[in-house]
């Protein structure tokens, strides 16, 4: 697999499969989740070729085992977004009992960038001029330099700003950490914690307890189907060498398959703070 090459043009789309983005040219944009991200490197690595079905199962989904359903509805999946995006074109087609093939031609790297100090213009201006001194000439491209780079700083801001501001939310939904009907009082504090922290992320839209209202023994498929649920966090307290510690869960809605995982130890003191840095740095946010 070629882990080298993240950037990619393609029918009129923007593919960049290291931040999990698509982009067509009116500034419509797809947010892969890591199984879709996962499927369009082995795809795109091997555009234009067979990418068996076994090659997808190894790469997506090491050392699990997943039924054939998965992968079509992931590939399903995959193809009605890129749809909206571009109806007009056809990028993966099936061949049956064998795998998959990514079909338009495909432009990989980056534009290289023009370097900032160059700037003939002005220094032809400038030889035009030898009566000019030397240090209005040094002053004037220092001058010129600073707009350049202040320009460039205020469009990298704004790109980041309207990228901020267009993220689709991430719809998230919480298992409920007691199994009984009678919680301990530290299960309930771990639960309200959790979704206080969620609730108050950015990007975030958690759903209500009630969105698995009786469906508590296999939430994923109805989640997903009825909410558009991307996540499902599941969660527990146990005792190791003698310390409370809540393990954490990150579950694709999709595919009912644990993702990531992670464990904090139980202080009520930074219960809060020790959740947040868990969920940015390792479950749901995690780079």
């Amino acid at each position: 697999m070629n882990n080298n090459k993240s950037l990619y043009s393609c029918a009129g789309l923007s593919i960049d499969l290291g931040l999990g983005e698509v982009k067509n040219p009116a500034g419509d944009s797809w947010r892969l989740n890591p199984i879709n991200q996962r499927l369009l490197m082995v795809l795109i690595d091997r555009a234009g070729e067979l990418a068996t079905r076994q090659e997808l199962f190894d790469f997506v989904w090491p050392n699990q085992l997943v039924s054939d359903d998965v992968l079509t509805r992931a590939i399903s999946d995959i193809r009605t977004q890129l749809v909206k995006l571009n109806s007009t074109e056809k990028f993966i087609e099936t061949l049956p009992k064998r795998g998959y093939r990514w079909l338009p031609e495909l432009t990989a790297g980056l534009v290289a960038a023009t370097p900032v100090d160059t700037v003939p213009v002005e220094e032809n201006l400038i030889e035009q001029s030898p009566g000019a001194p030397h240090s209005r000439v040094s002053l004037w491209r220092m001058l010129l330099i600073y707009v350049v780079i202040a320009a460039l700083a205020t469009m990298s801001i704004s790109a980041w700003l309207s990228w901020k501001a267009h993220m689709p939310l991430l719809h998230v939904a919480l298992v409920p950490i007691f199994a009984g009907a009678e919680p301990s009082e530290t299960e309930e504090s771990v639960d309200r914690a959790l979704r206080d922290v969620l609730r108050a992320y950015p990007g975030v839209h958690l759903l209500s307890r009630n969105a698995m209202s009786g469906h508590a023994e296999n939430p994923f498929p109805y989640l997903y189907r009825e909410f558009d649920a991307h996540w499902v966090i599941e969660s527990r307290v146990v005792r190791i060498a003698g310390q409370e510690v809540i393990e954490l869960g990150l579950v694709d809605a999709q595919t009912g398959v644990e993702q990531r995982a992670a464990s904090v130890r139980l202080d009520s003191n930074k219960l809060q703070a020790n959740l947040l840095r868990v969920l940015d740095r390792e479950l749901i946010f995690a780079r």
